[in-house]
């Protein structure tokens, strides 16, 4: 069942959604361990043994899946996770994968701390 539709007569006073930023440290990370991996054959005699049997690749391929998995994780919140702020309350959506999330009232908030 999905949330009702926000009331047309609020007036919209801000929209805001998943920075990108937030996910640059892991997905650099991500890429760091998947190149290391890729590339770790050449510095380590251990993986240069490994890497010379076929079936090997598949331990080079698990940190380019778990990359790609990341990338996708990443674009799915920077496409569908919006806050709405208006004249009365705090609206959330993440998108189709989770429940939808009851507004906030802005006359129940008390404090707000950055």
């Amino acid at each position: 069942m999905s949330e009702p539709r926000p009331d047309p007569a609020q007036a919209d006073r801000a929209w805001s959604g998943y920075h990108p930023r937030a996910a640059v440290p892991a997905l650099a990370l991500g890429a760091a361990a998947a190149l290391f991996v890729s590339t770790g054959r050449h510095y380590l005699d251990d993986f240069s043994e490994l890497a010379a049997r076929v079936s090997a690749l598949a331990l080079f391929a698990l940190p380019w899946a778990a990359l790609a998995l990341g990338c996708a994780a990443y674009l799915y919140r920077c496409v569908t996770f919006t806050y709405r702020l208006t004249d009365r309350a705090v609206h959330a959506d993440f998108g189709p994968l989770f429940r939808p999330v009851p507004p906030l009232e802005l006359a129940a908030v008390r404090e707000v701390r950055v």
